[in-house]
């Protein structure tokens, strides 16, 4: 007998995906899933965990159960429709935060924005954070960092910045 060759890239989301489309809202489980593909249960309970998650339209309904919630079955199973609308981009200081890069300078710029319309009266450190869509542990840093040699900011309280400039 030959090797078995190897599927070809996006084979196993389509099969499951295609399952999964036809059980619909109510659901089918990973045992039931495996089962029907003649695959090993651990290796599509794998694939929900690592590449499922990230499918739009795929929800976990259960323990160890999953639907499809999304548009209707399409010719190319866990493809998006071609009317669907793109996600918006996010804000490059959000990138930043969850370690994709950003330009140099953005955080910097949107946090003295922060500063300079709150005013004297300052603002916290996790409300900046809350607002940009960042870490409060990368504000904490900056301010450590890059926020301590400008003049014109301020510590008034403990995580509380203002400008006074």
């Amino acid at each position: 007998m030959g090797k078995a060759r190897r599927a070809k890239r996006g084979a196993l989301k389509a099969r499951i995906l295609e399952v999964v489309q036809a059980a619909g809202k109510t659901g089918i489980t990973v045992k039931d899933l495996a089962g029907k593909l003649g695959l090993n249960y651990n290796r599509v309970y794998t694939w929900f965990y690592k590449t499922g998650k990230n499918v739009p339209g795929l929800e976990k309904v259960g323990e160890a159960e999953y639907a499809w919630v999304g548009p209707a079955a399409s010719s190319a199973p866990g493809t998006p429709p071609a009317s669907a609308p793109k996600p918006a981009a996010k804000p490059a200081v959000a990138r930043a935060a969850k370690g994709k890069p950003a330009k140099r300078g953005e955080l910097k710029e949107a946090v003295l924005n922060l500063l300079k319309a709150t005013g004297k009266a300052g603002i916290g450190v996790k409300d900046i954070a809350a607002r940009l869509g960042a870490k409060p542990k990368n504000i904490y840093v900056w301010f450590t960092s890059t926020g301590k040699s400008i003049k014109e900011i301020k510590r008034i309280g403990p995580a509380k910045y203002a400008w006074v400039g």
